[in-house]
């Protein structure tokens, strides 16, 4: 006798709105943990090529985005200035455990002579 294999029902039904769910969750957890500087320098970059391009913005219009392009250069330079105070924190970390498995050897040494 031939046996057939039976499939084993799959439990996990994918829909349309179950890909939308996942991708929203994701999308609040960036917003939660501040996001990058990436988009922020994008949205600078954005607000310096509409400047180049038109001339004719109104004055509150350009003065509301001179304000915010301001505002993001100043939240990128903070934003650089801690991910290269945490890189340093590692380095300075990383010394110290090569300076003290360097000194180890030595310290044995003159506790037993």
């Amino acid at each position: 006798m031939a046996r057939t294999k039976k499939k084993k029902p799959s439990f996990r039904k994918f829909d349309s709105t179950s890909s939308g769910v996942n991708q929203q969750r994701k999308s609040e957890k960036v917003g939660k943990q501040g996001g990058g500087i990436g988009p922020l320098k994008q949205r600078i970059r954005d607000i310096e090529r509409l400047f180049r391009q038109r001339d004719d913005l109104p004055a509150n219009v350009r003065v509301e985005l001179e304000r915010e392009m301001d505002a993001h250069k100043h939240e990128v330079a903070v934003k650089e200035a801690e991910s290269r105070q945490k890189e340093m924190v590692k380095r300075y970390h990383m010394v110290r455990f090569f300076g003290q498995k360097y000194a180890h050897p030595f310290q044995q040494r003159s506790r037993h002579a």
